[in-house]
């Protein structure tokens, strides 16, 4: 088979065409690298951390914000891309009535992301125990898109704070340890 080499600046269809390009069947563009085809809104790639087993057992009395210990590392290949960040996180606890706190997304040790905070309603708290001690939830999920502007690495974070310093839990209903918990952050580049 003989190949050859086409470069180009820019490829344009012709307007007898409305300017589309047509691939026939059965052939392919293949990129040699990861990036090399993008169109805005396409994911360029995923990057998942973890927390699972006796490593998702974790608390915190820490009314400040604190690392949950589940991050992942993406490096950007476009610095116009965004980054969209998905976690779950579950069997949340506490062990104080009326307790509560919240969770935060980081980027690079700094505070991107904090849907929760509400500090005069418990009601509108990210997590609160309106009942009893010892109350949870089974699972929490957080989605925030960002937009670094970089290519550098960048350190996607969950972290945590209780409201009253009371403990809470998670990977363990109501404070006891459990090993069958697994905490996910999924981070993708979307192009722009």
């Amino acid at each position: 088979m003989t190949t050859s080499n086409l470069t180009v600046g820019q490829i344009t269809g012709s307007s007898s065409n409305s300017g589309v390009i047509n691939l026939p069947t059965a052939n392919k563009i293949i990129g040699a690298d990861s990036g090399s085809i993008r169109t805005p809104g396409m994911v360029l790639q995923v990057v998942q951390g973890s927390l699972t087993g006796s490593g998702a057992s974790v608390s915190t009395t820490s009314t400040s914000f604190v690392s949950l210990g589940l991050s992942a590392n993406i490096t950007p290949l476009y610095s116009s891309s965004k980054i969209l960040i998905n976690c779950q996180i579950t069997q949340i606890g506490n062990n104080t009535n009326a307790g509560g706190g919240e969770f935060a997304y980081y980027r690079n040790s700094t505070n991107i992301f904090q849907p929760g905070f509400a500090p005069t309603g418990g009601n509108a708290y990210m997590y609160y125990a309106l009942a009893a001690a010892n109350s949870w939830v089974p699972t929490t999920n957080m989605q925030y898109l960002d937009a670094p502007g970089s290519t550098s690495t960048q350190t996607y974070a969950v972290y945590w704070r209780s409201y009253t310093g009371s403990a809470m839990y998670a990977g363990g209903v109501a404070g006891a340890a459990s090993n069958n918990a697994t905490h996910t952050i999924t981070v993708m580049e979307i192009a722009a």
